[in-house]
C-alpha cells in the first residue's frame, strides 16, 4: 500500500505550478477558471502549459486522449475552447464524467440522473432473481446495500427540483417495495414502505444536503473553498439584510439568486429550507 502515498507525495507540487483553481484526486487533475475574454484564454492556455512543463520536469505524462475541455454556460461571444496540451489540441465536449458524476456544460444533471436511475433498475432486476425465494428482510437488505446507492450517490450536488425526474427516481423505490413486500395489483406502495420505515427518496435527499452543509459549516477550518464561497454569495446580498453568520445567531442567511440553475443548486436551496424550518419552529 505504499505506492499510493508515494504517488500522491510526488505530485504534490502541482498545484503550486498553475495559478487557476485546480482539484487532484488519485490520478485524476482538474483546473478550471473564469474566462469571458481572448486574456483569460491566454492565460487558462498557460495554465495548461505549465501543466505540461511540470509533467516533463517530473518525467510523467498527461493521457491526453482522456483529457478535455468542458465550456460551462458558453455563449455565442465566448473565447473558442481549443486548448493545446503536449501538441495536441483537447477536444471540446458538452458533458464529461468526474469522480463518478456527469458534468453538463448548461450546468443540469439531467444524464446524470439518468444514467444512476438506469444503473439502479439493472442492480434492482439482479436482486429480483436472485432473491426471488428470500424473506423480505433479505430483500430489503439487498436493496439499500445494493440498489439505492446508485440513485443517491452525490445527490447533495445533482439533487433535483423537477417534478418528472423526482417521480423517476422515486420509481425506483416503488419498484423495489412492489418486490420486498409481494405487493399485488392496486395494494398500497406508500402503506408498504412505512412499515417498512423507509423514507421517500426525495426525503433522504434533503437530509443529506441538510447534513453536509451542517458539516460544512460547523468545521469551516477544513472546508475553507467552500465556506469562503459562502460568505462571499453572502456579502453580495441586498443591503438591507444581515451578512454574517454571527448577526443571525449562527443561522445560515437566505442567498439571493437571479439564475433558476443556481438558485435551486445545493448552496441556495439548502440554506432555504433550513431558514424555513427554523421559522416554523
Amino acid at each position: 500500500m505504499l505506492g499510493p502515498t508515494l504517488f500522491l507525495a510526488y505530485i504534490n507540487d502541482l498545484p503550486d505550478h498553475v495559478d487557476c483553481d485546480i482539484s487532484l484526486f488519485a490520478d485524476d487533475t482538474l483546473i478550471y477558471q473564469v474566462v469571458n475574454n481572448a486574456q483569460d484564454k491566454l492565460r487558462f492556455q498557460n495554465n495548461v502549459y505549465a501543466l505540461q512543463q511540470w509533467a516533463n520536469m517530473w518525467c510523467m505524462s498527461f493521457n491526453v486522449d482522456k483529457c478535455s475541455v468542458l465550456p460551462f454556460n458558453q455563449t455565442p461571444t465566448s473565447p473558442d475552447t481549443n486548448y493545446v496540451l503536449d501538441g495536441t489540441i483537447l477536444e471540446t465536449v458538452q458533458e464529461t464524467r468526474y469522480l463518478g458524476v456527469i458534468l453538463q456544460s448548461d450546468l443540469k444533471f439531467n444524464n446524470h440522473i439518468h444514467s444512476k436511475i438506469g444503473k439502479a433498475k439493472k442492480q434492482l432486476g439482479m436482486i429480483k432473481r436472485a432473491l426471488r425465494d428470500a424473506p423480505a428482510s433479505a430483500r430489503l437488505l439487498a436493496y439499500t446495500s445494493l440498489c439505492r446507492p446508485h440513485v443517491e450517490y452525490a445527490a447533495s450536488v445533482w439533487d433535483t427540483t423537477l417534478d418528472y425526474l423526482i417521480h423517476d427516481i422515486e420509481m425506483v423505490q416503488h419498484n423495489a417495495i412492489r418486490f420486498i413486500s409481494t405487493l399485488k395489483g392496486r395494494d398500497s406502495v406508500t402503506a408498504a414502505r412505512e412499515k417498512l420505515e423507509l423514507e421517500t427518496l426525495a426525503d433522504r435527499r434533503t437530509k443529506i444536503r441538510h447534513a453536509l452543509l451542517l458539516r460544512l459549516l460547523s468545521h469551516e477550518e477544513n472546508n475553507e473553498s467552500l465556506t469562503s464561497a459562502y460568505d462571499e454569495l453572502i456579502n453580495n446580498r441586498p443591503a438591507n439584510v444581515a451578512v454574517t453568520r454571527a448577526v443571525t445567531r449562527g443561522d445560515p442567511p437566505t442567498i439571493y439568486a437571479k439564475k433558476s440553475v443556481y438558485y435551486n443548486s445545493f448552496l441556495p436551496k439548502t440554506v432555504r429550507e433550513t431558514k424555513a424550518k427554523l421559522g416554523s419552529q
